[in-house]
């Protein structure tokens, strides 16, 4: 029998809340416990995770609805169950519980709104027992930390029981963990280890303009299904994500800022994967490795910056200048050949950071060097002439940022990859023949490299 996916109660006031987004995708295949959607309330902000495995079926909401609590999301089918929807009496048979309260360390986590409040002693009275737990209980030894915090600290390495908590009663907000981070690696770049496999070289994920280390997860929530033991790292470019107070001063100090932190992570083998702006870092890194310390057993990159003039000048302006998302939404929409995929929650992920003055400072410092109007200032193809690792590029046969064309003087050692119906995101649009061919570069780095150290990771 299907398992119903539904809007629950996280409070006793609540009666609705906005989807804010999917992180995953009709059809696809989940763990319980993986995150499928975000929702907004006046009060908080949640993940809420499968509650079984199996494949998702029947999305019954988009992005930016406000949805009643109790509402059918979608439902979980076991693997060889056949796929119908439920009948409206397999509905109302669901427990009538699944509509009632649950707890922060259940299927939906809160992230309370920030108030003025006095901050504990130190970092250990954060981890006494949760508000309301029974002496003894599983549960009184974690540390009172928002969901997003305890993400991140997963993600960056960071001990929660290290965190000073300024939020109520000492509970740790993610800014916390961020702040600790920075402090502990002040030369380096704020990272997320997306998926903490125990097998295998690093696969290191650099962004491109506007997005973080973060917009990666549903392409690895793909990868981690086929490849589960690989572990991915994400890092945050300056003036990005949680490297928002981070500057550099052109755009190969970007590129030793990224050496940098690897270094202090102690990887000293790893694949990229690099997209846009991004790109054209890991393609810097790669062709500069020895120099680095580095060994780049495979490079991937997506629609990558440097290998022509043309540019969209108009798109890169708006994405250093434009704060509001109204003037936001038709760049945006340049991204994608599926305008399906622009939803609120798209939007509100590149805005809200753009509202700092300063951060919209620190990206103009280093983008500019590499942009000017509708002309690149980089050029890297030389670079791609002299690489010995399996070097894949992928772009999408619709992107209106930088033209698919710059493709054509690629060096015939490189492998080309085109995908039609696809714009400037092809982790997104075509994630599933992205992962496909970054399977296909594990494997062939690894059938060539086999005298290489495997699992060289920090933590």
């Amino acid at each position: 029998m299907p398992v119903e996916v539904i809007l629950p109660r996280v409070d006793m006031d609540m009666t609705e809340a906005v989807l804010a987004q999917w992180l995953v995708q009709e059809g696809d295949e989940i763990r319980q416990g993986d995150i499928l959607f975000e929702i907004e309330t006046t009060k908080a902000n949640m993940d809420v995770e499968a509650p079984a495995s199996g494949t998702l079926h029947f999305i019954s909401a988009r992005s930016g609805e406000e949805i009643p609590v109790g509402t059918t999301m979608a439902w979980i089918f076991a693997a060889g169950e056949e796929v119908v929807r439920p009948s409206a009496q397999l509905q109302a048979a669901a427990p009538a519980q699944q509509g009632a309260d649950v707890s922060a360390e259940s299927s939906a986590t809160a992230e309370p709104v920030a108030v003025n409040v006095a901050v504990s002693d130190n970092a250990a009275a954060s981890c006494a027992a949760d508000d309301g737990a029974a002496e003894g209980d599983a549960t009184s030894q974690r540390c009172r930390a928002t969901p997003k915090a305890r993400r991140l600290a997963r993600e960056t390495g960071v001990e929660l029981q290290t965190v000073q908590g300024t939020g109520p009663n000492g509970r740790i907000s993610a800014a916390d963990v961020i702040d600790l981070a920075t402090k502990r690696h002040p030369q380096g770049l704020a990272c997320h280890w997306l998926n903490k496999g125990a097998q295998g070289i690093p696969l290191v994920l650099v962004h491109g303009l506007g997005a973080d280390g973060l917009s990666w997860q549903p392409l690895v929530n793909s990868l981690r299904r086929r490849l589960p033991q690989q572990p991915v790292l994400a890092i945050d470019l300056p003036a990005h994500g949680a490297s928002g107070q981070k500057a550099a001063p052109h755009f190969f100090a970007v590129v030793q800022q990224v050496a940098e932190t690897l270094r202090q992570l102690n990887i000293h083998h790893c694949h990229l994967l690099g997209h846009s702006l991004g790109g054209a870092v890991a393609l810097a890194l790669a062709s500069g490795s020895d120099g680095f310390g580095l060994q780049v057993q495979s490079l991937t990159l997506l629609a990558p910056a440097g290998l022509g003039a043309d540019i969209h000048g108009g798109f890169v302006a708006a994405m250093l200048n434009n704060s509001r998302e109204e003037s936001l939404r038709p760049w945006l929409g340049l991204l994608l050949a599926n305008a399906d995929y622009l939803d609120a929650a798209f939007i509100r992920a590149v805005s809200q950071p753009l509202a700092d003055p300063e951060i919209r400072m620190r990206r103009q410092q280093w983008v500019e060097h590499c942009v000017s109007e509708n002309t690149q200032l980089l050029d890297l193809r030389p670079a791609l002439r002299g690489l010995t690792m399996p070097t894949r590029v992928i772009w999408g046969l619709q992107d209106r940022i930088i033209p698919v064309r710059h493709a054509d003087t690629l060096p015939g050692t490189v492998a080309l990859h085109r995908f039609s119906d696809c714009g400037h995101l092809p982790q997104l649009e075509a994630r599933d023949g992205v992962v496909e061919l970054l399977l296909q570069q594990l494997h062939s780095s690894a059938l060539q490299g086999q005298g290489a150290t495997t699992g060289e990771r920090g933590g």
